[in-house]
């Protein structure tokens, strides 16, 4: 198999993904608020959905600059356009999304036009319109369309048809795209590149957000170190897993390991947002255990997804399926004994769970595979 040269990541793209980050953060202060001392199922989805659609905007754009960007004068105002929708669109963000639908939706449109825009631009420089290209294109226009039909939809079914907008522009590119010579080939370790940086300043978000567990109590105290080293070694699973484990330079089209990043931002984003309401007197304790425990599940999921594209050596075994879950239960076991009264349990349940889990897939998962490769 012929390997792919990396494409280097510019400044203007870096730039660019920060303003994401900062899109991510509005999101998760969806979640940031407790009724009764809970987040309701209903309030949750919607901030489930809205990191889907955050993505999805990250996504058009990144994908274009992926396969096609030249850094021509062009692409680097197209950039430059999405982020002033992103950095609108983030004051967009609310738990009534009937009152920000039209600017929230009416941006999202812009920006679409934006990059229907650059990629008819680029299709000037062939003799005939690709139809990866035009591709793109369709599924843009329909979006738009269908968007654009929302407004004049009444309230009950408005926000339906938006969803169905944004889903069917998210999922429909993995089954409309060629799998043919047509295809302009993504550059995979480039994507790769792009969405790690963006989940590592994430990572440093939790790392922030410990801050509340460091004023709890005395230097002596464990528990900010117990935190602390928690979300390092959580740190540490996705770092084996993207730098290690992945083969980079392959040929793929790269929609699982976007679509698992969903996964990953909502999780690391549930498990941030579970260290402040542990210090909040006014939280429900057993909806408290059940959400961090959510968010670390959906973390380990998607992460373990993208071992798709793992190197022969660390493809995931149902045996290693098995062990990791045996150890998420023992975490859980020790997070439920937890109470308001017992915050260090409820914090060494977390780290239990991920010390085993790291050190099994540090251990067996990669070191033992590195061994014998040499041998």
């Amino acid at each position: 198999m012929s390997k792919i040269l990396p494409k280097k990541v510019s400044m203007a793209e870096l730039f660019y993904d920060l303003i994401y980050v900062l899109e991510v953060q509005k999101v998760t202060g969806v979640i940031h608020h407790l009724h009764h001392g809970q987040i309701s199922i209903d309030t949750y989805l919607k901030f489930a959905f809205a990191c889907l659609v955050i993505l999805l905007l990250w996504f058009n754009q990144t994908i274009y600059i992926n396969k096609y960007g030249t850094n021509s004068y062009y692409d680097i105002i197209g950039m430059f356009l999405h982020m002033f929708g992103a950095v609108y669109i983030s004051n967009n963000i609310s738990l009534d999304w009937k009152e920000v639908f039209v600017p929230f939706n009416v941006t999202a449109i812009l920006m679409s036009l934006v990059i229907i825009a650059e990629y008819y631009l680029k299709s000037r420089e062939y003799e005939k319109m690709p139809y990866e290209i035009k591709s793109q294109i369709l599924i843009l226009s329909l979006e738009i369309a269908a968007l654009l039909l929302a407004f004049v939809t009444g309230p009950k079914y408005r926000m339906i048809l938006a969803a169905t907008a944004y889903l069917a522009a998210m999922f429909f590119p993995m089954y409309v795209m060629p799998r043919n010579d047509e295809e302009v080939t993504l550059n995979f370790p480039h994507l790769v590149e792009r969405v790690s940086l963006i989940t590592i300043i994430i990572f440093g978000e939790m790392v922030v957000g410990l801050a509340g567990v460091f004023a709890l109590g005395k230097p002596s105290d464990i528990l900010p170190l117990v935190s602390f080293v928690a979300a390092v070694l959580l740190f540490g699973t996705y770092v084996l897993q993207i730098e290690k484990m992945i083969e980079h330079h392959q040929k793929k089209r790269g929609f699982v390991l976007v679509y698992s990043h969903i996964g990953i931002f909502m999780g690391l984003s549930t498990i941030t947002t579970s260290f402040g309401f542990a210090l909040n007197p006014e939280v429900d304790w057993k909806f408290l255990i059940i959400f961090r425990l959510f968010g670390l599940l959906v973390y380990f999921v998607s992460m373990f997804s993208i071992s798709v594209y793992n190197k022969e050596n660390y493809r995931l075994k149902i045996k290693d399926v098995v062990a990791y879950l045996i150890f998420f239960i023992i975490g859980s076991l020790i997070t439920g004994f937890s109470n308001k009264e017992n915050i260090f349990l409820f914090n060494f349940g977390m780290f239990v769970m991920i010390f085993m889990i790291f050190m099994i897939f540090m251990i067996f998962g990669y070191m033992f595979n590195v061994v014998r490769k040499r041998r």
